[in-house]
């Protein structure tokens, strides 16, 4: 499961940087809010030219432009949540399977223990008979 969800990652990822998408070392987007800024000027600069425009033909294809440009925007966007969801979903793995790892060796640690614990009492009985028998 973890692989496929580390593919996963790794294809949006992809997919994110053809949008100049950036990432830190970490997996984490780091400029989201300068893309929604680009997607949000495109797309007003696409109205205002739209508005300027006395054809209504030649108006008709701004228009469509914009609306293209904020589909664009739209998508990206959603790839971006998904990308960060699954980005969450394998760092929430990640530490559950490290805190399965961490438990394990804590009982590991403690079977030494009591492993250790129980050798000391049956010397310390064997001694005890030993001063018995005699």
């Amino acid at each position: 499961m973890q692989k496929d969800l580390a593919q996963q990652q790794t294809n949006l990822k992809s997919m994110l940087a053809g949008y100049e998408v950036q990432f830190d070392a970490q997996g984490n987007i780091i400029n989201y809010t300068n893309l929604a800024i680009q997607f949000q000027n495109e797309y007003n600069n696409l109205l205002r030219e739209a508005a300027g425009i006395a054809d209504a033909e030649a108006q008709d294809v701004i228009l469509k432009q914009a609306e293209a440009a904020k589909q664009r925007y739209e998508n990206l966007k959603a790839a971006m949540d998904s990308y960060e969801k699954l980005q969450d979903t394998l760092q929430d793995t990640y530490d559950k399977v490290q805190d399965i790892v961490d438990k394990e060796q804590e009982l590991k640690i403690e079977k030494f223990k009591i492993q250790i614990d129980t050798d000391l009492d049956i010397a310390d009985a064997k001694r005890d008979w030993n001063k018995f028998k005699k």
